[in-house]
């Protein structure tokens, strides 16, 4: 029972601190990625859960300034536009100085992605890889098929993978349970994520490692899920990894689709 372990905690911190033993500074209860009403109105009550301690939030996705002043605890309404999102980010801070780490929380005004229904599952995805020819004039080399990874090395044995190259994976994902899900890109160059037709992530990178992520509501079971990546020269980099919005991510093995 957590939520009793959690009061039961509370007694603990004052003879914690006086022993200087270091702990994990909760985060304040109700900080929660949800969605939001067709109305747009959500009222968000936060309460650090160390008493005495002291909430600072940020609204606009920077994070929190401790320079103004502290509250015990913050009630606030807050009104989204269509297809708004808003990032709430806190600190708490204890009566001694000690701060938390930063804990976040996502809010969303939209609609869930609903699942499909397949009459026939193949496990992997289908993929196209495309090398550009040399000559403009001649037409690019591409093949196609499937495969049940996403690792670009499979590509290894038919083409120079430091030379320029456009890859594609499709297939269905199975979605666990209702939620907020985050998807992440690790990648160098161009990477383009769809997610039942719709774009979460379409970035333009260079030769650099870079991280794009991007929120989505989706209901449980099988979404279609597209992957995009363009390489244009030097070492390629491509991942892609998936979670509930504040519960870690982990990375999607081409394995666990479905086509």
């Amino acid at each position: 029972n957590f939520a009793d372990f959690s009061r039961r905690l509370i007694s603990h911190y004052p003879r914690l601190d006086k022993q200087n033993v270091s702990y994990r500074i909760p985060e304040p209860s109700g900080l929660q990625t949800q969605i939001v009403g067709r109305d747009g109105k959500v009222l968000v009550e936060l309460r650090p859960r160390i008493p005495g301690s002291m909430i600072y939030v940020s609204a606009n996705g920077s994070e929190p300034d401790t320079s103004s002043p502290g509250k015990p605890g913050t009630q606030t309404e807050l009104k989204l536009d269509e297809s708004q999102r808003i990032d709430l980010k806190t600190i708490t801070v204890l009566a001694s100085g000690r701060k938390s780490v930063v804990y976040a929380a996502t809010l969303l005004r939209r609609d869930y992605l609903l699942p499909v229904e397949l009459a026939e599952k193949r496990p992997g995805v289908t993929f196209g890889f495309l090398v550009p020819a040399a000559d403009a004039a001649t037409e690019p080399a591409i093949t196609s098929g499937e495969t049940k990874t996403l690792g670009l090395q499979q590509f290894a044995k038919s083409a120079d993978l430091k030379l320029p190259f456009g890859v594609s994976f499709d297939g269905y994902i199975n979605v666990p349970a209702d939620g907020i899900y985050e998807f992440q890109t690790e990648s160098a160059w161009d990477v383009t994520i769809l997610v039942g037709g719709e774009k979460l992530i379409g970035a333009s990178g260079t030769k650099d490692r870079a991280l794009n992520s991007a929120v989505v509501p989706l209901k449980a079971g099988l979404h279609k899920i597209s992957l995009r990546y363009n390489h244009r020269g030097g070492e390629p980099l491509f991942r892609v990894r998936l979670g509930i919005k504040g519960q870690g991510l982990r990375v999607i093995g081409g394995g666990e689709l479905v086509h």
